[in-house]
């Protein structure tokens, strides 16, 4: 019986022993393959953390390309393979092992097997790449062009522009509301931020915090926030005086005591034009809520801004615009950045917040909360 009672805890530690190794196993992973064409043969493998990446190891690739590493890891952490030139391929590895291809040229399209949650974020970022690319490629080029001496090109490539910077915002919107991976939103919401999206960006940023509270992901959101926010969301609003499609005085301080909101706007502007279109039945609704729409536009010529608001369908909002153009006061003083800028303005004068688009104002105006989709809608 002795002998019994001194093996029994001996293999109680065994067993132990063997579940904390078994446990250790668990917060591992692998990742092997080849990487074509790198001349250097080195890449640097990093923890992306949202503001910065972490080093880890340099991995270093053998004649034909191979690698293979083990690493340490926490769920819901994002790891990348980077080049010296700053290209990279991300993982959200599973505590699994994940085998790759990739061409040096194009990086992020790598192929791998294993690792459904890699696949996600790889197909994420090289289309959020191409999407963007497509918009920086495009304003770069209306950037080199004399607006006054091209007047029709850069008209032209200004449209290429709003539409290119459409298309990405509106597929970081759609990836954030239906992925059904919080880390996956939370890395997608970062890049909302050079959207100039804040009601939106607002909006997730909620809904981050409550699936990873207190993670940094919720942090970084929040310092965009109160960073694109300082010095308007929570103020006054600016002096903006100018006089009306009618040719009257027209004073925003003479709607306090109102809901308003502004609308900083061109007739060239595509985006200007795809908001509109979507604003214009929406007059019902402004006067329920008893909002007042104000639009300021500043086009730099005044037969162009009456021409386009002949045929807008916006009857129901006051039209003002700038005697300057681009070069008008009120863009300086409400900080615009870029147009559509939009700018909620309550009761009491004081800026609610700010660029809130049209797929949301019907029910902010309302009463209620947009940007609040369905969790359980995954892709």
């Amino acid at each position: 019986m002795k002998t019994r009672f001194y093996i029994l805890p001996l293999l109680c530690c065994v067993l132990i022993w063997g579940c904390k190794n078994a446990e250790k196993a668990k917060d591992e992973f692998s990742i092997q393959g080849k990487v074509q064409g790198l001349e250097s043969k080195v890449m640097h493998f990093e923890r992306i953390q949202p503001t910065k990446s972490e080093p880890l190891q340099d991995i270093q690739l053998d004649a034909e390309g191979r690698f293979s590493l083990t690493q340490k890891g926490e769920p819901n952490t994002l790891f990348q393979l980077r080049a010296d030139d700053g290209r990279r391929m991300l993982f959200l590895p599973e505590f699994d092992a994940l085998e790759i291809e990739a061409d040096a040229d194009e990086l992020d399209a790598y192929q791998v097997q294993g690792g459904e949650k890699t696949k996600r974020l790889r197909d994420f970022n090289l289309k959020q790449y191409r999407l963007y690319i497509d918009y920086a490629n495009a304003e770069a080029q209306l950037d080199g062009l004399d607006r006054q001496k091209d007047t029709l090109a850069w008209h032209e490539l200004e449209g290429v522009t709003d539409r290119a910077m459409v298309a990405y915002g509106d597929f970081l919107r759609s990836f954030c509301d239906t992925v059904n991976l919080p880390i996956l939103r939370a890395h997608a919401s970062l890049s909302i931020v050079t959207t100039g999206n804040y009601y939106y960006l607002s909006q997730i940023g909620k809904r981050i915090r409550q699936e990873m509270p207190g993670s940094h992901y919720a942090d970084a959101i929040q310092d965009a926030l109160t960073k694109e926010g300082e010095g308007r969301v929570g103020t006054e609003a600016p002096m903006l005086r100018s006089t009306d499609l009618q040719g009257q005085p027209f004073d925003l301080a003479s709607l306090r005591g109102k809901r308003v909101l502004l609308v900083f706007w061109a007739s060239y502007c595509e985006f200007s034009q795809m908001e509109f279109a979507k604003i214009k039945d929406m007059g019902p609704l402004f006067k329920d809520s008893g909002t007042t729409l104000v639009c300021f536009s500043i086009d730099d010529h005044e037969a162009e801004w009456r021409e386009f608001l002949k045929n807008a369908g916006l009857d129901f909002a006051i039209h003002v615009r700038g005697l300057t153009g681009q070069q008008s006061a009120e863009i300086k003083n409400f900080r615009v950045k870029a147009i559509p800028s939009t700018y909620v303005i309550n009761a009491k004068g004081t800026i609610e917040t700010l660029d809130i688009r049209s797929q949301d104002l019907q029910a902010y105006l309302m009463g209620g909360s947009a940007a609040t989709p369905n969790p359980a809608a995954g892709q």
